[in-house]
């Protein structure tokens, strides 16, 4: 006995003027992040260091009596290092996979994470006009992260856009027939 209940099928999606494009942006973006991981030890590698040798300085004054210990130091900034690079890799390759793949989890979840850093920009340009009173960094780091921001605010206001107009990765259902 039927009771005329048929089983919903998945609907499929089809891409859109703007899916290859969004794709194309979240690999592009996310390529760039992974060489900058690769290389962000070896052009920050002075920052990093005076950093901890103003922290050391800092230490010392305070506590006369402390004894510091520099190779552990050494060896906690390079592991932080390692771990960052490491970390911004896998994200960088998980986000490219997603974006070839059209994972939907992903599309949110880079949406986030674009969204994050673009709310940290005006931080930035805060410090770049009062002259570094927000944080230590050089005004040339600031100035580099705000403007290498800049593409990735516009891309998560694509992706936003693409979201909100068809769908994760703009893409809309298949028409029924």
């Amino acid at each position: 006995m039927s009771t005329g209940v048929q089983p919903m099928r998945a609907s499929r999606q089809v891409a859109t003027s703007w899916t290859r494009p969004l794709q194309y942006g979240v690999c592009a973006w996310y390529a760039f992040s992974a060489l900058f991981a690769f290389t962000f030890p070896l052009w920050m590698s002075g920052v990093v260091t005076s950093s901890m040798t103003e922290s050391m300085v800092r230490h010392m004054t305070a506590d006369p009596n402390a004894v510091p210990h520099p190779e552990l130091i050494s060896n906690f900034v390079t592991a932080v290092v390692a771990v960052l690079v490491a970390s911004l890799f896998v994200i960088s390759a998980v986000a490219i996979a997603g974006a070839i793949r059209r994972w939907i989890w992903i599309y949110h979840v880079l949406i986030v994470l674009l969204v994050l850093g673009a709310i940290e920009q005006p931080v930035a340009f805060i410090n770049l006009a009062t002259a570094g009173s927000v944080t230590s960094a050089p005004s040339w780091v600031v100035l580099s992260g705000a403007i290498t921001a800049l593409p990735a605010i516009a891309l998560s206001v694509l992706m936003l856009v693409g979201l909100v107009r068809s769908g994760p990765w703009a893409m809309k259902p298949e028409p029924s027939l």
